[in-house]
């Protein structure tokens, strides 16, 4: 995306070997196999489960970059502030080298999500050892430890130099093109839409889907005018789950999608789905829950604790509701939604909408890096 104002470097560095073979070998299985028999790879098990080679946890294809990166920003430095978010963790081992070697005055180290306590992403030994021992130093050594929520930001200041502080996830609302007022659509249908990824754990769509068997056994001429659209890499998670619950016939999988195509689905909505994180870090913030906030359609979050900081989020920006593990829940909001939907209209908070816009979360950064830094950073 264009940035006024902003010089982009790239440099150029080559994946691992490893990464290099089994894409290598991934492709010539999928060209003689045909997409439908191909199975994951010993390295595709790995990187769903223990997050390597997909910017969460060590080993990654991004650890060449390392060096080089120092190099280019060493020849461009000194530098008032350096600011590294990850993940992928490689950007804070570049700011690091940073700071250590004098070239940069003022680091902030961005945590987006957890590091070694990612809950998604368990890592693979021994690489956890080291993985730690590089989470600690930066940690001890960062001017500034931010992050997305107070959950997180009190996990990572139990351990950093300086208390972390809260700088949320945004919408740039000048790029995003807003999707239009759900309308009634001509065919009657309720559309449940979600645009998102579902990981092996922390996300668990079978909350929906048994509210919607649940709608269908009791009450089949509701349950016909749903239809739950997903789109995103997780379409195959989402068939094979459809068809336990015996709902397949309510699934539209739009597989992925673009951008705007994925905006163009939550205009089209006639609820938007969010689904929570069970049994981990209440803490966890998906970026997409900002594009929701500033869509039209109702949102109804399901999973994890009701006054976890999604739920929060949405009670005080007028957006939705939560129904945490509650299966009667989501069914009653499902008819209410069917059969009275002006019942569960909620009037957004504009005041709150606005905390929440790349704009102002990134003036707020700014004030806290001119606060911590003082003199050490010009005007």
């Amino acid at each position: 995306m264009p940035q006024d104002g902003l010089e982009v470097l790239s440099v150029p560095y080559k994946p691992p070997l490893p990464l290099r073979m089994a894409r290598l070998f991934a492709s010539r299985r999928k060209s003689q196999n045909g997409p439908s028999r191909e199975t994951p790879t010993y390295i595709g098990r790995l990187r769903s489960a223990a997050g390597i080679y997909s910017c969460a946890r060590m080993p990654d294809e991004t650890d060449p970059w390392v060096a080089p990166a120092f190099r280019a920003a060493l020849r461009a430095s000194p530098w008032d502030v350096v600011v590294s978010s990850s993940s992928p963790y490689t950007t804070h081992r570049v700011a690091r080298r940073l700071r250590e070697s004098g070239a940069a005055r003022f680091w902030v180290a961005d945590f987006r999500d957890l590091w070694t306590r990612n809950p998604v992403f368990q890592g693979l030994f021994p690489f956890t050892l080291i993985e730690r021992l590089e989470e600690r130093r930066c940690l001890r050594e960062a001017d500034l430890v931010t992050t997305v929520s107070e959950p997180l930001a009190s996990v990572l200041s139990a351990e950093s130099s300086s208390p972390a502080l809260v700088v949320p996830n945004g919408l740039d609302t000048e790029l995003w093109v807003h999707p239009s007022k759900p309308a009634v659509t001509r065919d009657g249908l309720i559309r449940l839409v979600y645009t998102g990824s579902l990981y092996s754990r922390g996300r668990d769509p079978g909350l929906l889907l048994r509210a919607l068997k649940d709608i269908d056994r009791r009450a089949p001429e509701v349950a016909r005018r749903f239809r739950l659209v997903v789109a995103g890499h997780s379409f195959e998670i989402w068939k094979s789950l459809a068809g336990r619950y015996g709902v397949l016939h309510l699934l539209d999988s739009r597989g992925v999608v673009d951008r705007r195509e994925s905006w163009h689905l939550q205009g089209e909505a006639t609820c938007l789905i969010l689904l929570g994180w069970q049994g981990v870090d209440e803490g966890l913030m998906t970026s997409k829950i900002y594009e929701y906030l500033f869509a039209q359609a109702p949102i109804l979050a399901i999973g994890g604790r009701t006054d976890s900081c999604v739920g929060q989020l949405l009670a005080s920006a007028g957006r939705g509701y939560h129904c945490g593990n509650s299966v009667p829940c989501v069914v009653d909001f499902l008819i209410r939604l069917a059969q009275d939907p002006e019942s569960i209209q909620r009037t957004p908070d504009p005041v709150v909408l606005a905390r929440y816009t790349r704009e102002k979360v990134a003036l707020d950064l700014l004030d806290m890096i001119r606060t911590n830094a003082g003199a050490s950073v010009g005007g």
